[in-house]
């Protein structure tokens, strides 16, 4: 007698464990848009173009999981603005919605948008190259008003595939070393950071765009930041006179950048040497 299988469900062990799955598949996808962001990057640079974001400031780590906050995009003669992005989203949401979540909504929307827009920008400019660049939408969003986002499924090069797996691992290596190398830590509140061959490491992109260069030739080197151990902090007073010849005096720090032993040896060698002569 031929009866239909029947597959026994898999138990869920607790609610910890369904958590713990949403927050990983959370965790890809912010690796998976890092790692896209990895590859568009590069090849805006590739074509003498540049990108300014915010530093991060909540999230001070870079983890391949930031979401970037991004002012411009600048390449090809073509400008995009966050500013005037704002503009075209804001009317997407539901003003109704507290102002905390408007305001994150707002910010998800420009990203979104921006990184839309310069997919569609690479994968033609990439067409001309023979390099060919399969995307696909993401699901329908909740919000009908908002169209979905443009994922890189697999790029082409020399006949070659690499899939996606390879973008977000290999070009989000790349991303996190020169964000890492950009930012310093703690990162600057109110500055932006400009992603450029002017301000990126020389030599971190190469002519072409032989997706190899990631695994291999790319190597981004350690920002050259002063170790704290070598700073010698002197606590004294600053002060002027004044028209009437009062002085006015304040506390004061002056930090040196070498330890004040290091510098102090070469004076006790040379009086002990010159006292030894006479």
């Amino acid at each position: 007698m031929c009866g239909k299988e029947v597959k026994q469900p898999k138990k869920k062990s607790n609610e910890d464990q369904t958590i713990s799955d949403d927050v990983r598949h959370k965790q890809n996808h912010e690796e998976n848009v890092f790692g896209q962001w990895g590859f568009l990057i590069y090849y805006i640079l590739l074509k003498d173009g540049s990108v300014t974001i915010k530093p991060f400031v909540k999230k001070i780590d870079i983890d391949k999981r930031n979401q970037i906050d991004f002012c411009s995009v600048e390449v090809g003669g073509k400008i995009l603005s966050a500013e005037e992005i704002q503009k075209q989203v804001i009317p997407m949401i539901d003003k109704s919605i507290n102002q905390r979540y408007f305001t994150r909504t707002l910010r998800r929307y420009v990203h979104d948008t921006i990184m839309n827009e310069v997919v569609e920008w690479c994968k033609e400019e990439a067409r001309k190259e023979k390099i060919y660049i399969s995307t696909k939408s993401s699901k329908k969003a909740k919000n009908e008003n908002k169209p979905p986002n443009t994922i890189i499924n697999r790029v082409t090069i020399n006949g070659k595939n690499y899939d996606r797996y390879f973008i977000r691992t290999n070009c989000g290596n790349w991303l996190k070393e020169i964000l890492e190398y950009l930012i310093p830590n703690p990162p600057p509140k109110k500055n932006t950071i400009i992603i450029s061959k002017k301000t990126v490491p020389p030599n971190i992109v190469m002519k072409d765009m032989s997706l190899e260069n990631f695994q291999t030739n790319i190597k981004v080197p350690e920002r050259n930041i002063t170790n704290p151990s070598t700073i010698t902090k002197i606590n004294g007073h600053a002060g002027y006179y004044d028209l009437c010849g009062e002085l006015h005096l304040w506390n004061c720090q002056l930090y040196l950048p070498f330890t004040i032993e290091d510098k102090l040896k070469p004076l006790d060698s040379i009086l002990s040497h010159s006292q030894t002569n006479l």
